[in-house]
């Protein structure tokens, strides 16, 4: 399903939300020229710029890279998808990580979460 939120601007992602979303309440972000509202400098990052960035926990541990993007049915929220746990690819599982209080620094997404917290996440399935 494509997503057009040309009349948003990036303010209007506040991020303010908690991490209590159901999986219904989140939808896929197709458009690629789509401004995101993440503390950084510069301050305009698109969802095309966000495809495949490496996610980091707030300890500096790697949890993976943005699989999908993902905005709240209002468009006030936004969040990623990546996939956690498992060894070689074997018993990973999609999970859906909010970007509130997240960061980008050094092309790198920051989520003031650890690698655990992440990993005890529910399953994100489409």
């Amino acid at each position: 399903m494509r997503i057009k939120l040309a009349a948003m601007s990036s303010a209007a992602f506040l991020l303010a939300t908690g991490l209590a979303f159901a999986q219904g309440a989140w939808v896929e972000v197709d458009d690629d020229d789509m401004a995101v509202n993440i503390p950084v400098d510069p301050p305009t990052y698109t969802v095309g710029d966000l495809d495949d960035m490496e996610i980091v926990g707030q300890d500096g541990e790697e949890i993976g890279d943005v699989d999908e993007i993902l905005a709240s049915g209002d468009g006030s929220s936004m969040a990623v998808v990546t996939d956690v746990g498992g060894f070689l690819g074997i018993g990973q599982r999609n999970v859906v990580i909010p970007l509130t209080d997240a960061r980008i620094h050094n092309d790198k997404i920051i989520i003031n979460m650890t690698k655990d917290q992440i990993e005890s996440l529910d399953e994100w399935s489409k």
